[in-house]
């Protein structure tokens, strides 16, 4: 159905969320049981997929690789509809905007939570 998205999230993924929610300085927007509550209902309202292998995924985030396994996430994801959200820089400032295969072809755009929002209700709004 149009507007509609599966939230797919991976096991280093969720922990990552879990480390930085945890910092201090997200004491000013949320409590740490309200973090960790969320990273909870995450794992288990979001599908859940295996980490990518990170041979696949090896120099794709230059700028920083510990962001190479999202690129990974991504790509794995079987392309068309997929998208990567996120306000990294990093990954924002990835060519094209992108996740591609060795040939070229987009896997998953990349695109801030705005942006996301906006576009799938785009996709409501012709469905």
């Amino acid at each position: 159905m149009a507007g509609e998205f599966d939230l797919v999230i991976s096991p280093r993924l969720l922990h990552e969320l879990q480390t930085v929610l945890a910092r201090e300085k997200f004491r000013r927007y949320l409590t740490y049981e309200d973090a960790t509550e969320y990273v909870s209902w995450l794992h288990h309202g979001a599908e859940v997929v295996r980490d990518p292998a990170e041979s696949v995924v090896r120099g794709a985030v230059e700028a920083d690789p510990d962001d190479e396994y999202l690129v990974g996430l991504a790509g794995s994801l079987g392309g068309g509809d997929s998208y990567l959200v996120s306000v990294d820089r990093h990954l924002l400032d990835l060519p094209d905007r992108a996740v591609k295969d060795g040939e070229g072809r987009t896997l998953a755009r990349i695109l801030t939570p705005g942006e996301f929002l906006r576009e799938i209700g785009q996709e409501a709004n012709r469905g």
